[in-house]
């Protein structure tokens, strides 16, 4: 039986004398769309700091594909295929999609103009790039300039740029709150579209219920901690969620 693409063991979180997460542990199989959701940020934000390897945990241990993972830094995660969208999505201040894409790929820091003119772009990363965009559905607007975009073909750009980078773990991390409402639902159909491609998703979502709806599982915190159960599957009704939330039912 193959590892999952992801496993959280006892993740602790300690600064300053608070305790940001307590032995948080989850485990998110290949190519599903997985969600965290929880009524505080912080947490949440936390966690995504251990994942980006921003941080490290005080206890605990991250695997991935049944690997460690919790020593290493940003970019080498990266090279092992676990990559993250960035909140607030990165600005692109390049002429087209296109060029955004690929600047995006081979900076170590968000790009600059300057960057972009010192290093042309070779034809293999530019199909990489026209590919990521055709895949998340801007495939019309790639000579479009990265500051037209709104709503969710804003969401959409920031995913072809995580996206170009070949991730088999992709951490998407409040990108709908970019999403207006009469459109999170395409956002969400494109999340799947993801997952359906092979490609891991852990979805970090404000709305529960959205995820509850149509996330594979749902791994809930609160106050740093997981709840029990640690994963609510599709079978978990609203008012057991709210109840885990709230600590009242309706």
């Amino acid at each position: 039986m193959r590892e999952p693409m992801l496993r959280a063991e006892g993740l602790s979180l300690r600064a300053d004398g608070a305790v940001e997460l307590a032995s948080v542990s989850f485990a998110i199989e290949r190519a599903s769309l997985a969600a965290i959701v929880g009524p505080d940020a912080w947490d949440k934000d936390a966690l995504v700091d251990l994942l980006q390897g921003r941080r490290r945990p005080t206890h605990g241990t991250l695997r991935l594909a049944g690997r460690p993972v919790t020593a290493l830094a940003p970019a080498e995660r990266v090279r092992r295929g676990l990559v993250w969208t960035v909140r607030p999505p990165l600005e692109l201040s390049t002429s087209t999609l296109v060029e955004g894409i690929v600047l995006a790929m081979s900076a170590p820091r968000p790009p600059s103009p300057l960057d972009f003119l010192r290093r042309q772009p070779s034809e293999p990363s530019t199909a990489a790039a026209v590919e990521a965009l055709q895949f998340v559905g801007l495939g019309s607007r790639s000579g479009a300039a990265p500051g037209q975009l709104e709503g969710l073909d804003r969401a959409r750009l920031e995913l072809a740029r995580a996206l170009a980078a070949k991730p088999r773990l992709l951490v998407v991390d409040r990108l709908g709150s970019l999403v207006p409402a009469a459109e999170r639902l395409a956002f969400v159909s494109l999340l799947r579209h993801v997952a359906a491609y092979g490609v891991t998703v852990l979805w970090i979502e404000d709305d529960a219920l959205l995820a509850l709806d149509h996330a594979d599982h749902v791994i809930a915190l609160r106050h740093g901690r997981t709840l029990v159960p640690g994963a609510l599957d599709k079978s978990a009704s609203r008012d057991a969620l709210e109840a885990a939330f709230l600590g009242q039912t309706r």
